[in-house]
């Protein structure tokens, strides 16, 4: 899925030791990605992953990801809300999308093999940050 022309791909390394940093993936929202009533599938956006290693953190890598995910948004998606799924313990993630204007609307059970973890599906109105 990451050579997906309607997915945008953001990737920051460290040169020095070609290591990976952070990346940040978005795309259209589809229904079964973010399931919620009010998800418009392929109308709507949703972030489907960011991420910053946890060495890395507090370095403002997230923010630049998230910056250039917010303007991508706006260009592809203009005045349309945008997704996200975030893991229901992590309450450092949910404060960090609540600053750039995500809030909680539901929640949900994810299941990958033998593991299932709760999220929650947080949103953004357009023009809110």
């Amino acid at each position: 899925k990451i050579n997906d022309p309607k997915r945008a791909v953001w990737v920051i390394e460290d040169k020095t030791n070609d290591e990976l940093v952070a990346y940040a993936v978005v795309s259209p929202c589809i229904i079964d990605e973010i399931p919620h009533s009010d998800v418009c599938s392929n109308k709507d956006g949703v972030l489907n992953r960011l991420y910053v290693r946890r060495d890395r953190r507090s370095h403002g890598f997230g923010q630049q990801l998230m910056n250039v995910s917010l303007s991508w948004f706006t260009e592809h998606f203009p005045k349309r809300p945008i997704w996200l799924r975030v893991l229901s313990q992590n309450l450092k993630a949910q404060k960090f999308y609540f600053y750039y204007g995500f809030y909680k609307v539901g929640d949900c059970d994810y299941v990958n093999g033998e593991w299932k973890d709760h999220h929650y599906i947080m949103k953004r109105q357009p023009d809110t940050v």
